[in-house]
């Protein structure tokens, strides 16, 4: 009933409803409804905002095995909401853990990256590789990134850039951006296999429709090798066009590469800068 009020789902939307529904669940000790709780107290939702109470029935929710809700507690210790409070690695740690030993496979590769930073002081690449390596095996497209990336680093594991890029394809194909980046930038610059023009493209390009800038120069840059192309132009014109606020460096190749445009090339090229920035502002709403 508490979701029916909360989402207007058969009836009137009433956060307030929700809220009441919602909070004689949680103190039957429902934990789905713990977890919702705390999320309405954390967005202030029919109620007033109220981070002690949200962290409370996350707790409440945690200890009955919610693996959401052991991800946000765990978040919450290791990014407190407080920017005045201190990170607290070891509890966040212990929720990650919990999280993990539950079959969460993004807990898993969080716990990968926690030791690959770091956060408790020296990387622990062999902690790192661990949790990487048992995220990765579930499929969790972090967790192959983040195993990718220490073997093609040699961190808690010897180099080996065949596993390095298959793991990355995999992650990749998934539609993990740093993956996608990572991968272009091995096929273009032929690390762990012959260069390839054409995947780096591909690569390049899947990072840049999601906003990644650095994908976008690198994409653009790319593009612009092929001159003698009208339609490599006029994309390398979008992608640059894109990227110069961010990349400094898109400015330079972006100016060169105008020389080789003609006025209705450039023209559609900023027609396609344009279409690509409302469609990026309809996607984010």
């Amino acid at each position: 009933i508490g979701l029916m009020y909360a989402d207007g789902r058969g009836v009137p939307k009433d956060p307030v409803q929700g809220v009441t529904w919602f909070r004689k669940a949680a103190e039957g000790g429902d934990g789905a409804a713990e977890y919702n709780l705390a999320l309405i107290y954390g967005r202030g939702e029919g109620v007033p905002e109220d981070d002690k109470q949200s962290i409370r029935w996350l707790r409440a929710a945690a200890d009955q095995d919610v693996v959401p809700a052991i991800l946000d507690l765990a978040r919450i210790y290791l990014h407190p909401r407080d920017s005045a409070a201190a990170p607290d690695a070891d509890r966040a740690i212990h929720y990650y853990e919990r999280a993990a030993e539950l079959g969460s496979s993004l807990a898993e590769a969080i716990l990968g990256n926690i030791f690959a930073r770091g956060v408790q002081g020296k990387p622990d690449y062999e902690q790192s590789v661990k949790w990487f390596r048992k995220s990765a095996e579930h499929g969790q497209r972090d967790g192959q990134f983040g195993l990718g990336v220490r073997y093609a680093l040699g961190q808690g594991v010897a180099v080996d850039m065949a596993e390095a890029r298959r793991l990355l394809t995999a992650a990749a194909d998934q539609g993990q951006i740093d993956a996608q980046y990572a991968l272009a930038t091995m096929c273009e610059e032929g690390a762990g296999a012959p260069a390839d023009r054409s995947l780096a493209a591909h690569y390049y390009q899947l990072a840049a429709e999601q906003g990644m800038p650095k994908a976008q120069f690198r994409l653009g840059r790319l593009l612009t090798k092929d001159t003698e192309s009208r339609s490599d132009r006029v994309a390398a014109y979008k992608w640059l066009s894109l990227s110069q606020d961010s990349v400094k460096d898109s400015a330079a190749v972006l100016s060169e590469l105008r020389k080789s445009m003609n006025e209705q090339e450039i023209a559609e090229g900023e027609q396609q800068v344009e279409s690509w920035r409302l469609a990026h502002l309809e996607n984010r709403r």
